[in-house]
């Protein structure tokens, strides 16, 4: 591994050897190095396109970070400084746009010398853009960050260690504070436990560390879902999902993302529940009505 710029986590080490994709029988996706050929993509770049690739470490495994942006470039720059600025440095940072229009490529672009690989093309939405992330990922752990996120300095290096503590796990997870106008809310996430999560998403998901095994035996996102994708993902594994979790905030969240805005939310976490059977039908629409319910008595009720 060599040192290519010492400033940002994800240059510190890289490799001009070309990591070799192989065709494994196992796994449900295709693995790429790069998208193929779009006559609608607007543009790509990184890392990758001059030869410098990441390669796991014995004592640093390599994690994949994924960001979907679509026109939101008045806070991707955070996002992106969040990851260059870890203490933990075998990071591979691949960004996929949508197709902006409000100049969140020029931010890329601004920073390409330290993002592994980026591309501009239009999508279906976020759960189509992760796909393409994860078949675009090399690292042994696979971590999806929502352009408005950021991690503390420290968060991915706490989330590695537990990952490495517990090199079972197939999902790592931690508290996430949300924000606003720089002040925190509240705080989310706690322990996965399955009698809890068969019923509602407890734990936080941006940041958490997924471990390329899961998708091997899962495959991708189901891109039916615009907000609840992850949640149907996780339920797939049921009562049988590996998990560790980091009893701190690692990632700050933007109030207001895809899965904190209206009530559709509860509707497709009821027909994650249906589809993969974690609870009976009538349970998962009992469910949605408590939820929802909760939802307004907060936003209408508690000032």
């Amino acid at each position: 591994m060599d040192l290519f710029d010492s400033a940002y986590s994800t240059t510190r080490l890289v490799s001009r050897e070309r990591p070799v994709i192989e065709e494994r029988t196992e796994a449900k996706f295709k693995s790429l190095l790069f998208l193929p050929p779009n006559a609608c993509c607007k543009g790509e770049g990184g890392l990758r396109m001059r030869g410098l690739f990441k390669q796991p470490l014995p004592d640093k495994p390599l994690i994949t970070i994924i960001t979907a942006v679509f026109n939101e470039a008045q806070v991707l720059e955070k996002a992106i400084l969040g990851v260059m600025n870890q203490k933990y440095n075998n990071i591979e940072y691949i960004i996929i746009d949508g197709d902006s229009t409000d100049g969140a490529v020029d931010v890329i672009r601004e920073y390409e010398q330290a993002i592994d690989y980026w591309v501009s093309e239009p999508d279906t939405g976020i759960y189509d853009a992760w796909n393409k992330g994860v078949r675009l990922a090399t690292g042994q752990y696979i971590a999806f960050l929502g352009a408005g996120d950021v991690y503390d300095d420290q968060g991915l290096e706490k989330l590695v260690a537990c990952a490495l503590a517990h090199p079972e796990a197939d999902f790592i997870s931690s508290k996430i504070a949300i924000v606003r106008d720089g002040a925190i809310q509240r705080v989310l996430g706690s322990a996965w436990e399955w009698w809890i999560f068969r019923r509602r998403m407890n734990t936080a998901h941006p940041g958490s560390l997924h471990s390329r095994r899961l998708f091997d035996k899962f495959g991708e996102f189901d891109t039916s879902y615009r907000i609840a994708g992850d949640y149907e993902y996780l339920l797939r594994a049921r009562d049988t999902l590996n998990t560790a979790y980091v009893d701190e905030v690692t990632v700050k969240v933007v109030a207001g993302g895809v899965s904190q805005i209206g009530y559709r939310v509860f509707q497709e976490a009821e027909s994650a529940k249906i589809k993969n059977r974690s609870v009976s039908p009538w349970v998962a629409r009992i469910d949605r009505c408590i939820l929802q319910t909760n939802r307004w008595i907060r936003s209408n009720l508690i000032k």
